[in-house]
């Protein structure tokens, strides 16, 4: 949750829900998915003013993340394994993974192969939440997921997230270029960290950061519950990438 401007919050999360009450004046009134993300937002007394799903036609999307600028915009961040997840004509970003279907195969070290991968996004909606402002894709062609929202006073989006591709698009200085995700004792592979920045109009990811000192912290199981996304240790009770499932090598 997070503030609203002229008081009450936002709210988001996940639902697996075809029935949720969306409001007339939601950006998207009904499910087209398995699970979508949503987004509402409470009056100060506790009453449901706006309630919105957020996703595409695939599995999973979640909001993992919000933040309101000075103006009272709303910023959503999070993961969507859709290629239709709707995105705006000025978007950093307007496709899924590296080819636009959200899926990747990779083969860590010749020994797994999976199947699935999800982009990480950032959405902006008006302050009544009844337009979409801004969208974009955030990632590469492996699952990222982004968990960590701001606005800064010039209306630069700063995101913070997981990653498990190798082929993030690092920006020259970057403090970290090159993944260094590591394995666990089985050779599930960890993620690592990464840190973006977008210009105020989204179009441009001027900086960008990778790091791998996350990677002990938060592991990925080497089985995945397709309803229940796995939690990281380090936010408990928080989904942090979505199901991903395995494949025979």
């Amino acid at each position: 949750m997070t503030p609203a401007r002229g008081g009450g919050a936002w709210f988001a999360g996940q639902t697996c829900s075809s029935s949720l009450p969306t409001t007339p004046d939601a950006v998207q009134l009904t499910k087209t998915g398995g699970c979508h993300g949503f987004i509402g937002r409470l009056t100060s007394d506790g009453a449901v003013a706006y309630l919105s799903y957020l996703g595409g036609s695939q599995q999973y999307d979640a909001v993992l993340a919000l933040a309101v600028d000075a103006a009272g915009n709303l910023y959503a961040g999070g993961y969507t394994y859709a290629p239709d997840f709707p995105t705006t004509p000025d978007a950093y970003d307007r496709v899924c993974g590296d080819d636009g279907t959200c899926m990747a195969y990779r083969n860590e070290q010749g020994q797994y192969l999976y199947e699935g991968a999800s982009d990480g996004f950032v959405t902006k909606l008006s302050p009544s939440g009844d337009r979409m402002l801004y969208s974009t894709f955030v990632g590469g062609h492996d699952i990222d997921s982004i968990t960590g929202v701001a606005v800064d006073a010039t209306g630069r989006i700063h995101v913070s997230g997981a990653t498990y591709s190798l082929d993030l698009p690092v920006t020259a200085g970057a403090l970290q270029t090159s993944f260094m995700g590591g394995s666990d004792p089985d050779g599930n592979p960890y993620p690592d960290a990464f840190y973006a920045r977008l210009a105020a109009g989204g179009d441009r990811c001027s900086t960008r950061h990778i790091w791998a000192a996350a990677s002990q912290r938060i592991a990925r199981p080497s089985r995945w519950t397709p309803r229940v996304p796995p939690t990281s240790p380090a936010a408990p009770g928080r989904s942090t990438f979505p199901p991903r499932t395995r494949r025979a090598p």
